[in-house]
């Protein structure tokens, strides 16, 4: 049995809330970006997975997934992989042998665009609408939200780390 995700509503969600978790998102980021040293950029992290530098490059990856992954929620399409977790980790580790600060910054500004496109093309019969990713259930409300959430987490991890 699946449980709901988080931030689950039967109401529609405010646009405008949304927006605003999006944007914060962003600030957080590029502070955390901005903050960064390039010693700090290799420091390990409290994540076994990747250090600082990875992370970042994780964080700005995974913002530009989003909007792919919301538009599979509305089609019911879900993205479970084999080994996602080992996929996830190595995938992360080779692509940011070549990240920097700019090239982070880029990407994540680039996937912030597009989650922005994305929440306003968003259809008020859609926002329930998911699929299972990564064995668990994503709606697409819950989609944007995760946002913050992914954000959150690995900053955590990377401060604690500094």
């Amino acid at each position: 049995m699946t449980t709901a995700p988080a931030h689950a509503s039967s109401a529609t969600p405010d646009r405008t809330a949304i927006r605003a978790e999006l944007e914060a998102a962003r600030r957080d980021y590029h502070e955390l970006l901005n903050r960064l040293t390039r010693a700090d950029w290799k420091k390990p992290s409290t994540n076994p997975a990747w250090n600082v530098g990875q992370l970042m490059y994780h964080v700005a990856m995974g913002i530009g997934f989003m909007p792919s992954g919301i538009a599979n929620a509305k089609k019911g399409k879900g993205f479970n992989p084999p080994f996602a977790n080992f996929l996830n980790v190595w995938s992360v580790r080779l692509l940011a042998l070549r990240a920097t600060r700019p090239s982070c910054k880029r990407k994540y500004d680039e996937g912030h665009t597009k989650m922005l496109a994305a929440l306003d093309q968003v259809k008020n019969n859609e926002w329930q609408m998911g699929a299972k990713n990564f064995g668990a259930v994503h709606t697409v409300e819950n989609l944007f939200h995760s946002v913050k959430e992914h954000m959150d987490e690995h900053a955590a991890q990377i401060r604690a780390a500094l």
